[in-house]
């Protein structure tokens, strides 16, 4: 079940992933797309911020469901007799990680290429 999860999540995030990436949404907007403040500052933040989120994004849901699927799957742990609440929180981890790292990473290079009214840096 926790496998399912995973991969499941994983589908998710590549699939909505591929989809900024790939058509991110062209206006600055409140329900959809990378949404921090640093990335509404400006139309040129936004549209990279879009792309780059949708691409780590991508590459998170891939890194859960080939790298995390696999450690649970062949970690040889019978996961049917855990507590029901580590059932709940044991897949939190890696889907917190795949939430977070693109977050981080997105802000840290709005933050080198883009000043603080959201003016290309020269």
């Amino acid at each position: 079940m926790i496998i399912l999860f995973i991969v499941g999540l994983g589908l998710v995030f590549s699939g909505i992933g591929a989809w900024m990436w790939k058509k991110p949404p062209r206006r600055i907007n409140r329900l959809a797309g990378y949404r921090s403040p640093r990335s509404m500052k400006s139309q040129a933040a936004w549209d990279f911020a879009q792309v780059y989120s949708g691409r780590l994004m991508c590459i998170s849901g891939l890194v859960m469901m080939l790298v995390v699927t696999p450690l649970f799957w062949f970690s040889g742990y019978n996961f049917d007799t855990l507590n029901p609440a580590l059932i709940v929180l044991l897949p939190l981890f890696p889907v917190l990680a795949a939430t977070i790292i693109p977050i981080y990473f997105t802000e840290r290079k709005l933050k080198s290429l883009f000043d603080n009214e959201g003016n290309p840096k020269k």
